[in-house]
C-alpha cells in the first residue's frame, strides 16, 4: 500500500493565539486543518517508513490531548485542511488524485455550531443540513469523477442507549448525530459507517483497513478510452471473464474496470494486464 497519514485537530479557531498556546506547544502548525505532526516528525506518514516506525510517528501524532478549544468542529476542520490554499501550502502533497481519501473522525459529541460557540449544531437543523451540504459538496470537488474513492467514518456516540455515559461526569458529552449523518450520506453499498466510542473499536478499525485495501485494489481507471469488446483483462496471466460475480466490469461513465470475487483477499500481491484497442 502507497499510503499517506495524517492528523488534524478538531479545533477550527481561527485566533492565531490558539495554535500558538500549550495545546499545539508539540506541533508546529499553519492554523486550522493544519497537518500536525510531533516535534521532528513528518507531517504525514508513508510507506517510506518501516512498520515500527510508523505505529510509532502515528503515536506521538494522534495524541494532541484535549486542552485545546471546548468548541469541536470536525467538519470545518476537515473543509480547512483540504481546502486549495491549505493543500497548495502547509498539506501540499497529502491528497492525490489517483488515491482513495478516507476521513476518521473521532470525537466524544456532536459538531459544534462554529469555531467559538460550544452549543452543538443538531439543534439547528437548517444550519446542520447547509454545515453537511457544504462538506459534501466540497469533497466531491476533490474526486469528481471517482466517488468511490471518497470515504467517511465517525468514530462517535450513536446514541444515549448504546453508549450509557452520555452526559455522565467523565463520560462522553453527547451523541455524534450530525458526523453520523454524514458518514450515512457518502456510504456506498450500504456498509455501516459508524463506530461506537463507548466501545472497543478496534477490530472494527482493523476491519475498515482491510476493506479500504480491498477497494483500492478492484477499481482501476483506464488511460484511454476502449472499444469495449476488444478488452481482454488478465489476472496472474489468466484472462478472466466479463462478470459481476467473478470477474470484471467495466463503467463507461467513469472508464474503470472492477474486479469482483476471484478470492483476491487471499493474494499478497496480483499482476493485472488490461489490453484494447482505444478509440
Amino acid at each position: 500500500m502507497d499510503y499517506h497519514i495524517g492528523v488534524i485537530s478538531t479545533d477550527a479557531s481561527t485566533d492565531p493565539t490558539d495554535w500558538s498556546g500549550s495545546a499545539f506547544a508539540n506541533f508546529p502548525n499553519n492554523g486550522a486543518g493544519s497537518l500536525l505532526a510531533y516535534n521532528g516528525n513528518d507531517r504525514y506518514i508513508t510507506n517510506s517508513l518501516s512498520t515500527s516506525n510508523a505505529i510509532a510517528q502515528f503515536q506521538q501524532n494522534a495524541r494532541l490531548g484535549t486542552i485545546g478549544n471546548g468548541a469541536e468542529t470536525g467538519l470545518l476542520s476537515l473543509m480547512s485542511a483540504l481546502n486549495p490554499g491549505m493543500l497548495s501550502g502547509w498539506n501540499q502533497g497529502f491528497v492525490r488524485d489517483d488515491a482513495m481519501l478516507a476521513m476518521i473522525v473521532v470525537s466524544d459529541e456532536d459538531e459544534s455550531n462554529n469555531p467559538s460557540d460550544q452549543n452543538y449544531l443538531r439543534a439547528d437543523v437548517t444550519a446542520q443540513q447547509a454545515r453537511i451540504n457544504a462538506f459534501k459538496s466540497m469533497v466531491a470537488q476533490l474526486k469528481p469523477n471517482r466517488p468511490e474513492l471518497l470515504r467517511f467514518d465517525a468514530i462517535v456516540a450513536p446514541s444515549k442507549a448504546l453508549c450509557p455515559t452520555v452526559g455522565t461526569t467523565n463520560g462522553v458529552d453527547g451523541t455524534g448525530d450530525t458526523y453520523i449523518a454524514v458518514a450515512n450520506a457518502l456510504a456506498r453499498n450500504n456498509q455501516p459507517h459508524v463506530m461506537n466510542i463507548c466501545q472497543d473499536f478496534s477490530t472494527q478499525l482493523g476491519s475498515l483497513g482491510s476493506e479500504m485495501a480491498v477497494t483500492v485494489e478492484r477499481t482501476f481507471h483506464l488511460t484511454t478510452v476502449p472499444y469495449q469488446q476488444t478488452m481482454v483483462v488478465k489476472l496472474n496471466g489468466t484472462a478472466i471473464p466479463m462478470s459481476a460475480t467473478d470477474g470484471f466490469t467495466y463503467n463507461a461513465a467513469t472508464n474503470e474496470i472492477t474486479l469482483h470475487g476471484l478470492n483476491l483477499e487471499s493474494l499478497a500481491s496480483f499482476d493485472l494486464r488490461i489490453n484494447y484497442v482505444k478509440q
